[in-house]
């Protein structure tokens, strides 16, 4: 999944709904990046056990058109909606169209399938949305478990929650070398690095969609 416009071009447009004129998409860009990873660093996994997730985005979005000299008439109201505007399909793509029929033929293989990310339970609107949901076993989403990748202790609690006997029962895909890829083999679990648009890389195994996993099965 990833975004269909840039969180800079998102919070621009909605800048200019509630009326103004000076958003300047890059600006916002850069002052999301820098907020986010400041919020991150001072309120990891979205605020857990804290303030929640809500808080945590709504304050970055603050932050945001704050640090880029923005300002917002009724920006409470805009943060509200922004807030529930990102836990909708609209701003977001599926990388592999076929997701769904892929994840179905995973199942019927007598798979289980988890979702280890670091977002926040947004997340669950987004892929019950994405009518993704019925096919997931678990989630394991860093805003509600307050442990994110490469933290190997997220591996630990899906092998856990599955009574795995060993990690080398698990198989994680993820598109980060270093969050998933690295992370996942570290805590002795197998891993997939995926690449849309791979480039040559001789230290680790790439997909670039599940029905390489499905045919490899078969």
């Amino acid at each position: 999944m990833s975004g269909s416009k840039s969180s800079g071009e998102i919070y621009a447009d909605f800048g200019h709904q509630y009326g103004c004129e000076n958003c300047d998409s890059d600006l916002l860009m850069s002052a999301f990046l820098h907020n986010f990873k400041k919020f991150s660093e001072e309120k990891p996994c979205y605020g857990f056990a804290k303030e929640g997730g809500k808080k945590w985005w709504i304050d970055l979005i603050k932050c945001t058109f704050l640090e880029a000299s923005v300002k917002v008439n009724r920006i409470d109201e805009m943060c509200q909606e922004m807030y529930e505007y990102f836990a909708t399909v609209t701003p977001w793509t599926l990388v592999d169209p076929e997701i769904q029929s892929h994840l179905i033929q995973i199942r019927k293989q007598g798979v289980d399938i988890a979702i280890i990310s670091n977002f926040d339970s947004q997340l669950r609107l987004i892929l019950d949305r994405f009518q993704l949901s019925p096919h997931i076993s678990s989630f394991l989403l860093s805003g509600e478990i307050g442990i994110e990748k490469p933290d190997r202790r997220i591996f630990d609690l899906a092998a856990k929650q599955f009574n795995l006997p060993s990690m080398k029962y698990i198989l994680h895909i993820g598109d980060s070398y270093d969050k998933d890829y690295i992370a996942a083999q570290a805590a002795g679990a197998n891993a997939l690095l995926f690449m849309e648009n791979p480039i040559e890389n001789n230290d680790c195994h790439i997909i670039r969609s599940l029905s390489e996993l499905i045919e490899n099965k078969e």
